[in-house]
């Protein structure tokens, strides 16, 4: 495990963005044109990351992360591209939103935690009322709405948003339905994330 996270950090760590980036192998560069869900992976798996590297990373993404009402993208939103794929913005999962979690619960961030909790909850919630359904994925701007894009059409009742929306609801119980200001809150974060980085430096 020591020397997988060694490799990691050496060839995945970019010291430019402070954060780790796939690599493109043919071209030796890393892909750091915007945000994708994996750069955090490595935070969810590893210990002893130090507070001050979690919190630049929760700000440099503060948006993405935190910033919209349906949950977190999969990927950063780019102006000059529209490829309509699944796993890719404005689409949002509950794998990694879990995983996002549950690293948020270990890390004792939960008001941090409950934000981006109900951020998806509200939307599958919304969706479900609605339709009677729950989705695959889903849209972050836009509460209720299901995802779309990729090779088929979006699938209903998916087996790891029942999951992870269960997961929720054992985990934050009534914390979830409490009347919710997704902005307020929002602003709330910046400025938390902000003092943290002020603090550690």
């Amino acid at each position: 495990i020591n020397y997988r996270i060694t490799v990691i950090n050496n060839f995945l760590w970019n010291k430019n963005e402070n954060v780790w980036n796939d690599f493109n192998t043919k071209t030796k560069k890393f892909t750091d044109k915007k945000f994708y869900i994996s750069n955090l992976y490595p935070l969810f798996w590893m210990k002893d990351v130090s507070k001050n590297t979690i919190y630049s990373i929760l700000y440099k993404y503060k948006q993405e992360l935190f910033g919209f009402i349906g949950g977190i993208p999969v990927s950063g939103k780019s102006e000059n591209e529209q490829c309509n794929q699944q796993w890719d913005y404005p689409n949002v999962w509950a794998p990694y939103t879990q995983l996002f979690i549950e690293f948020l619960l270990k890390s004792d961030e939960k008001e941090l935690a409950l934000h981006a909790a109900r951020s998806f909850y509200l939307s599958v919630k919304d969706k479900f009322l609605n339709s009677g359904y729950f989705f695959e994925k889903y849209n972050c701007e836009n509460l209720g709405k299901q995802g779309d894009g990729g090779e088929y059409a979006v699938v209903n009742g998916f087996g790891w948003t029942n999951g992870t929306i269960v997961w929720l609801i054992k985990t934050f119980n009534k914390e979830l339905d409490i009347e919710f200001d997704h902005k307020e809150s929002y602003e709330k974060i910046v400025k938390y994330l902000e003092n943290k980085l002020q603090t550690q430096n």
